[in-house]
């Protein structure tokens, strides 16, 4: 992924999204759908919701605006996670934003990609190859030494 368009595939035909529709993220990174069928897009510039039918205003004003969101994970109890060029990641809620960083131990605050496994734990890849797995109860990490078959 990395454009500066959007490009949806609907019955049979693509729709191309730009700046001249809304779209402000300069680059597109990540994307997933949340749980009302919205489109959570990250990329460089933020993060924006698209409906589906017109672009709404971006609320990465609040966590990442100007910055480059690299990975977006919707978990199963319906939370986004985000992670970017900066900052850590944000865990967030209906009702609450989380920001977890270097000082929560995660082990980089540069998030390349996320993933929840079937436990519930959710897991960051660092852009320095540090991997962190987060629990609601800790944050364990895990350094390439803990994989000597992949080092």
């Amino acid at each position: 992924m990395g454009g500066e368009d959007l490009l949806c595939y609907q019955n049979g035909t693509f729709t191309q999204f730009q700046a001249s529709d809304g779209m402000e993220l300069r680059t597109v990174r990540a994307v997933t759908e949340d749980t009302d069928g919205n489109i959570v897009i990250g990329g460089t510039g933020g993060l924006q919701i698209f409906d589906g039918d017109e672009m709404p205003s971006s609320f990465g004003e609040l966590l990442f605006k100007d910055a480059d969101v690299t990975a977006i994970l919707l978990d199963q109890n319906g939370r986004l996670w985000i992670g970017g060029s900066e900052g850590g990641v944000k865990c967030i809620s209906p009702t609450e934003v989380h920001a977890i960083t270097r000082s929560d131990g995660i082990y980089d605050e540069i998030v390349h990609d996320i993933i929840c496994d079937r436990e519930g734990s959710v897991w960051f890849a660092h852009a320095s190859g540090g991997l962190s797995r987060f629990e609601p109860d800790a944050v364990e990490i895990l350094s390439r030494d803990s994989f000597p078959h992949y080092a």
